[in-house]
C-alpha cells in the first residue's frame, strides 16, 4: 500500500515539475504569461500521466523492467506520442512540430525523471 501511495505521489509531483519546468522557461520573456504556461503544462502532463503514463508504468512492472533506462526510454516514446498528437491537431508545420517535439521531450524527460526518483519503481517489492 505504501508503493501505491508513492506511486501517485510520484505521477502528481512529476506532473506539477513539468508545470513548474514550463513556467520558468517563459518567465524570463513573459513574467506575466509563466502562470498561466505552467498551469497549463501540469494539466497536459496530468493527462499524459492518466492516458498514457500508468498504463505504461504497469507494463513496465509488469515486464520486470523497472531501472532508470527503461522509464527514460518510455518517456522518450511517450513524447513522441504527445509530439505526434499535436502534429494530427494541425500544429503541422515543421517548425511547430520541432519546436513541440523538442519541448515535449523535455517535458516528458523532466516528468519521468521526477516519477522514477519519486516512485523508485526498482526499490519496488517483488523485484529480484
Amino acid at each position: 500500500m505504501r508503493h501505491i501511495a508513492r506511486v501517485i505521489g510520484a505521477f502528481l509531483v512529476s506532473a506539477a515539475a513539468v508545470g513548474i519546468a514550463a513556467g520558468m522557461m517563459v518567465l524570463p520573456f513573459e513574467p506575466l504569461a509563466a502562470w498561466l504556461v505552467g498551469k497549463i503544462a501540469a494539466e497536459i502532463a496530468v493527462a499524459v500521466a492518466l492516458i498514457l503514463g500508468i498504463p505504461v508504468h504497469l507494463i513496465l512492472i509488469i515486464v520486470g523492467k523497472r531501472g532508470l533506462r527503461s522509464y527514460l526510454t518510455a518517456g522518450v516514446v511517450l513524447s513522441g506520442a504527445v509530439t505526434g498528437l499535436f502534429a494530427w491537431l494541425g500544429f503541422s508545420e515543421l517548425p511547430s512540430v520541432v519546436r513541440i517535439g523538442g519541448l515535449a521531450l523535455l517535458f516528458g524527460l523532466v516528468g519521468t525523471l521526477t516519477f522514477w526518483f519519486i516512485a523508485r519503481p526498482d526499490r519496488a517489492r517483488g523485484n529480484s
